[in-house]
């Protein structure tokens, strides 16, 4: 999802949880007794204190060790600005799209396709996830139908891909027929703020 940057009253650029809810006609709490597994790459070390003060600007429920965990592919791993920036995003707006939900960030050694799938296998073999989110691809290529069957398990996980952040061509595992493709929208506030 493309969140559009306007600055709100307390002075955060974006749209608000509630105006996004609001805009799509979602519930205002969800995803109680639910996992969302989230795949993202390299180590964001930061991302509880980041996660906590997104949940205490928006009045969310705090991450706390049964609501929010994170699994390392492998203990020591590299940082990364453009993954520490997209995993915080994906992190805060599934909890504030889902905020009864337990969040499990699933954190691969790297962007490596391999890796990230291996992240992937990890996440859809927990008992508890009900749904793997993730918001990277590749160009398409052969034998990737192969690779199609890590986006299945065996107590219905939905999987959840991007699409791309350019709005044309076609991306794996977007198009992958395992998966939901994700793209984005832009939102316009009315005057009133609606």
């Amino acid at each position: 999802m493309h969140v559009a940057q306007l600055v709100n009253p307390r002075g955060f650029s974006g749209y608000s949880p509630n105006q996004i809810k609001n805009a799509y006609d979602l519930p205002s709490s969800g995803g109680a007794g639910d996992t969302i597994a989230i795949i993202d790459a390299f180590d964001t070390p930061d991302i509880t204190g980041d996660l906590t003060a997104f949940s205490n600007t928006y009045g969310l429920p705090a991450p706390t060790s049964s609501n929010f965990q994170i699994a390392k592919m492998t203990q020591n791993m590299d940082t990364n600005d453009s993954w520490t920036l997209e995993t915080s995003l994906d992190v805060e707006w599934a909890h504030a799209i889902a905020p009864n939900a337990k969040i499990l960030l699933v954190e691969a050694i790297s962007d490596q396709e391999n890796n990230l799938l291996s992240a992937v296998n990890y996440a859809r073999n927990q008992p508890d996830v009900v749904s793997v989110s993730m918001s990277w691809g590749v160009s398409e290529y052969l034998g990737e139908g192969n690779d199609d069957l890590m986006f299945t398990s065996n107590h219905g996980v939905a999987f959840f891909a991007s699409s791309g952040d350019k709005g044309t061509g076609v991306i794996w595992p977007a198009c992958s027929a395992n998966v939901v493709a994700v793209g984005g929208t832009t939102l316009n506030l009315n005057p009133d703020g609606t």
